[in-house]
């Protein structure tokens, strides 16, 4: 029984000395793992360090150009241009020039106020009268008088606002308008629509003329319209719209309201 007892024992020790190999293999190789990924930590860590000293840097440089440059765009807006040099500039660059200001003036609404329209309505005419020469350029420019917004004016000075539709008309040549008939008079809206065929946009306030008149002039062919409006600040009752059929022929059309 002693004799059994110990090949029983001699057995386990065999056993217990191969898993302590497996264990001291297994254990060799993590150890060398854990070698090499601390030695790549080490080196991640010093990269790192690296990355983040040249992102500073560069975020530094960054800020002062962009600080710098923005001191210099504010300088040339604020600084004006000596007359020598707009002379020196040639008419197409300036007319480029012009037609951008009249876009940063205001765009299209398709109800908008006398508020909005104001700074597009002034914006050619202020041009004009910066000298000979803008004057010459801008009333020469038929695109930058095509906006026409007749304004709110008492009936006795509505000679005026008729007087201005027409140099506007006149200006713009052939060119598309882009009316906003917001205040109008039957007389005002008379003068505009003699030029229908030229209307690519056109907002209309059927609260402030008569509708039978005004409606009646946008059954006829208005070729280039894209875009119009018809609003009203009054309440119309039914049975006031006097045709059966409006805009029998505008093919640009592709907005309504």
């Amino acid at each position: 029984m002693l004799q059994s007892r110990g090949l029983a024992l001699k057995d386990r020790i065999t056993f217990n000395d191969k898993l302590l190999d497996q264990y001291r293999d297994r254990v060799a190789q993590l150890t060398a793992a854990h070698s090499q990924a601390q030695k790549r930590f080490v080196t991640a860590q010093t990269e790192l360090a690296i990355a983040t000293t040249e992102l500073d840097d560069t975020l530094a440089h960054y800020q002062l150009l962009r600080d710098e440059t923005e001191e210099l765009r504010s300088s040339i807006m604020t600084t004006p241009l000596p007359p020598w040099l707009m002379q020196t500039f040639p008419e197409e660059l300036l007319r480029a020039i012009f037609l951008r200001a009249l876009q940063a003036s205001g765009g299209w609404e398709p109800v908008m106020t006398w508020k909005d329209a104001l700074p597009r309505m002034e914006a050619p005419f202020v041009l004009a009268s910066v000298c000979r020469r803008w004057r010459s350029i801008a009333v020469d420019s038929p695109d930058l008088w095509t906006f026409i917004c007749p304004p709110p004016v008492r009936p006795h000075k509505m000679h005026l606002t008729a007087s201005c539709t027409q140099l506007l008309l006149l200006r713009s040549g052939s060119a598309p308008l882009d009316v906003a008939c917001l205040y109008p008079s039957n007389e005002v809206f008379t003068i505009v629509f003699e030029h229908r065929e030229r209307v690519r946009k056109l907002a209309l306030n059927l609260g402030q003329i008569a509708i039978k008149s005004t409606l009646g002039r946008i059954r006829y062919p208005m070729p280039l319209l894209e875009h119009i409006s018809l609003f009203s600040d009054a309440q119309q009752a039914e049975g006031e719209w006097p045709h059966p059929r409006y805009l029998t022929f505008a093919p640009a059309l592709t907005r309504g309201k």
